[in-house]
């Protein structure tokens, strides 16, 4: 038959799922596989996770992260955020959640990393949000 490979001796392979994967490639059941002969997309080898990392990313889902870690990621991204906040009642009301959850978690949280965090002064906050604002009209 063209095309086909000679068969193997069972001989030579270390495992049963080698032996089923060369039978099986001996009958052509990998031949025309989307991609055949493309090279492989690049990868971070190096990184043991890489596959469940990318399987998440093709899911759409975020890593979990430990509580602590969430929240100083979601105060980060507030913080980033303060001067694009439309108004003083949004960033008064956004980090008065911001505040109950720090609280909160520094109160409960019995192991895992700390959160270093403690509950921000909205004053001071809005004194922030009032001068990036400043700066925005300023340029």
């Amino acid at each position: 038959m063209k095309g086909r490979r000679p068969p193997r001796r069972l001989e030579e392979f270390a495992s049963a799922v080698d032996q089923a994967i060369a039978e099986a490639a001996d009958r052509g059941e990998f031949d025309h596989l989307p991609g055949q002969g493309k090279p492989l997309p690049d990868r971070d080898t190096n990184d043991p996770a890489w596959w469940a990392k990318q399987k998440l990313q093709d899911e759409g889902l975020q890593p979990a992260l430990p509580p602590a870690l969430e929240l100083r990621r979601d105060v980060e991204r507030c913080l980033e955020r303060l001067g694009k906040m439309p108004s003083e009642r949004v960033v008064r009301e956004v980090f008065t959640e911001l505040n109950a959850r720090i609280r909160k978690l520094n109160a409960t949280q019995l192991s895992g990393p700390s959160t270093g965090l403690i509950a921000y002064d909205l004053d001071r906050l809005v004194e922030r949000w009032k001068a990036a604002r400043a700066g925005e009209a300023a340029k």
